[in-house]
């Protein structure tokens, strides 16, 4: 994995873990009630917009939020991950 690769993870990881607040799941080991069923979309498309400004700064251009960000937004944090750094990836070395 490139450097550039690993810096989007962590800023990616980082965003998410600021962003999102985990709802205990069945199997989790928590005793705390949620009045919650199983959360469909835990991070919105509008909040993982902010992340672009990061992004951004990391791969010296400007990324275009409908290129990179999923509509309707990410169920996990590695899909966040794994969608927004091969978007990033593809349009950079478009742009190229």
């Amino acid at each position: 994995m490139s450097t550039t690769n690993n810096q989007l993870h962590t800023v990616l990881g980082t965003f998410w873990d600021k962003n999102v607040l985990e709802v205990p799941t069945e199997e989790d080991d928590s005793n705390s009630d949620v009045a919650i069923d199983d959360p469909l979309i835990q991070l919105d498309s509008i909040t993982a917009v902010d992340v672009l400004l990061d992004i951004e700064k990391l791969v010296g251009k400007h990324l275009p939020v409908e290129k990179i960000v999923r509509k309707g937004g990410y169920e996990s944090k590695e899909q966040f991950i794994e969608e927004v750094t091969q978007a990033v990836n593809e349009f950079v070395g478009e742009a190229t």
